[in-house]
């Protein structure tokens, strides 16, 4: 009874329908913290309540209000409120109001040392790098991914076994920001991490050569020790021929001696 209405929500019919990059672009008669629509395709439904959505000009995430499911491919209109997701936009408290079925999209082909844009950030993408790590994180297995002098981390759902390190991979997932380097509006992506959506999203273009650093560096360290030992074995052989000779010598001048004394 202490709560009175002071104006009441709008219908969602009511609510402004805003392209998706402009999310979060300013206006000055902008809806503020007011709800907004959204039309989409669904790139990826990760859990009930988290799901991304490639939309009008760029791709945002799904935070929902109650445990939605919704399939890749669906084209979907939504009503929540915007926020701001580390380098993404999100939105939040959010509810499904219509949905039709489509065919799965297909991902943006990146490079890895390609930029990753504003619109790329939140998005289906998929990359092709060489593996060179691989570790376990509190969330599962994870790789790193190297080209073009750029390093990201590869993780969600992978095959069993991992790829080796050293492989070249293909990989499709949600392209995420970790972290970001400057301030303000300046800020740029650092850390950028792909997240598969299930096993596989993660193919092998090509296996690793079977001349490993590793292997190399074994490789080189036997190597090493078949030259220590041949050189040991070849100064005892040395020596022992030159005792031999020594030997002979003093024998030779003592029956050289004899004979001179019989004679």
């Amino acid at each position: 009874s202490e709560i009175s209405v002071l104006e009441p929500a709008v219908p969602d019919e009511a609510a402004p329908r805003i392209p998706a990059a402009d999310l979060l672009t300013f206006h000055t008669g902008g809806p503020g913290d007011r709800r907004i629509r959204l039309t989409g395709v669904v790139t990826a439904c990760v859990t009930n309540g988290l799901a991304y959505v490639r939309g009008e000009g760029s791709a945002f995430g799904v935070r929902f209000a109650t445990p939605t499911e919704m399939k890749p491919g669906e084209r979907v209109e939504l009503i929540g409120f915007p926020e701001m997701d580390r380098f993404a936009a999100v939105l939040a408290d959010a509810r499904l109001l219509h949905r039709t079925p489509g065919e799965p999209p297909a991902p943006v082909e990146l490079q890895v040392n390609e930029p990753i844009a504003g619109t790329h950030a939140g998005d289906l993408v998929a990359v092709t790098a060489r593996v060179t790590d691989a570790f376990r994180t509190e969330s599962g297995p994870a790789l790193t991914l190297q080209g073009g002098g750029r390093a990201l981390q590869l993780r969600g759902p992978m095959p069993e076994p991992a790829p080796q390190v050293g492989s070249l991979v293909r990989v499709v997932g949600i392209c995420q920001v970790e972290s970001s380097f400057g301030s303000g509006y300046s800020a740029s992506p650092d850390a950028v991490v792909i997240r598969t959506r299930s096993a596989g999203d993660v193919q092998v273009v090509q296996l690793p050569s079977g001349w490993t650093v590793r292997r190399l560096a074994t490789i080189l360290a036997i190597l090493a020790a078949v030259v220590v030992v041949a050189a040991l074995w070849i100064t005892l052989l040395r020596r022992q021929v030159a005792q031999q000779t020594e030997i002979l010598r003093e024998n030779i001048g003592t029956a050289a001696a004899l004979e001179e004394r019989q004679r």
